[in-house]
């Protein structure tokens, strides 16, 4: 290709709105057998299709054995009827586990909201922890709301925590990355979130997140895989699109995919 059809390329290429879908596998010794995880944030509402369906799609492609929402699923600017048909479709097929995030904290009506969820059949955490079973095996799964609006959270998160052990796995779901040196006091071993919207703005290989909202400019967690000595977080860049009419550039929407695997301890 010679380099005036490259030229031409770029703005396609750095604009593209279309879903991507990104796999992490995170091995484990703590589970016997392979659990899929589909972990969905920041929709904000936006539409994939009529009915959502091209989203949904993309989520049944992926055989999840259980859908992790990780905040700003809805929107107090827009209307809700496109994450509705996405989350009644996901909680009828998939145990489905949500958690807050800041544009919902900011909803007058956030208690609505949770129990519109809840009918759903789509489990809400807001400080506590439940269990999950799949093959035989059982993990923790625990969650906090956004602090947007609550001055407890770390109370939340010392309450979703009581009880677990560093001897099984622990999946802990916030919206907010910047806070992990406060989720490292607790024996989780992978957590989920959102909120950063892959900085918005990227460039790939050089720059992972131009700007996040809490982080400022060149975000130290800006989106992806951050492993650390005890547990990996990963944070999803988010589904909305063309968000507030800032463009995403080099940063599609993004649905994550996560792989545990059983680890050999020997």
């Amino acid at each position: 290709m010679n380099i005036i059809k490259k030229i031409v390329l770029i703005p396609f290429v750095a604009f593209n709105q279309n879903l991507s879908i990104k796999h992490y596998r995170v091995k484990t010794p703590k589970i016997q057998k392979g659990i899929c995880i589909v972990h969905l944030s920041d929709l904000h509402n936006v539409c994939y299709g009529s009915h959502q369906i091209a989203l949904i799609q993309a989520i049944d492609q992926q055989k999840p054995d259980l859908v992790c929402l990780t905040g700003d699923m809805a929107d107090e600017l827009m209307p809700h009827k496109s994450s509705e048909e996405l989350l009644v479709d996901v909680a009828q097929k998939y145990p489905t586990y949500f958690v807050s995030g800041n544009h919902e904290m900011r909803m007058l009506k956030v208690d609505e909201l949770k129990a519109k969820f809840k009918g759903y059949g789509i489990q809400v955490l807001e400080g506590q922890h439940t269990i999950f079973k799949k093959n035989e095996q059982t993990f923790y799964i625990s969650g906090i709301d956004d602090p947007l609006k609550i001055k407890n959270y770390r109370e939340q998160l010392k309450t979703s925590a009581e009880g677990l052990t560093a001897e099984n796995f622990n999946l802990l779901l916030v919206h907010r990355p910047e806070f992990i040196k406060d989720y490292q006091h607790y024996p989780f071993d992978l957590i989920l979130c959102g909120h950063t919207h892959g900085g918005q703005w990227r460039v790939p290989g050089y720059i992972n997140g131009v700007y996040c909202s809490n982080q400022g400019l060149f975000p130290e967690y800006g989106g992806g895989r951050y492993d650390f000595s005890k547990n990996t977080m990963i944070i999803n860049r988010g589904l909305a699109k063309n968000h507030r009419l800032v463009p995403r550039i080099f940063n599609r929407p993004e649905l994550v995919v996560i792989h545990l695997e059983p680890e050999n301890r020997n």
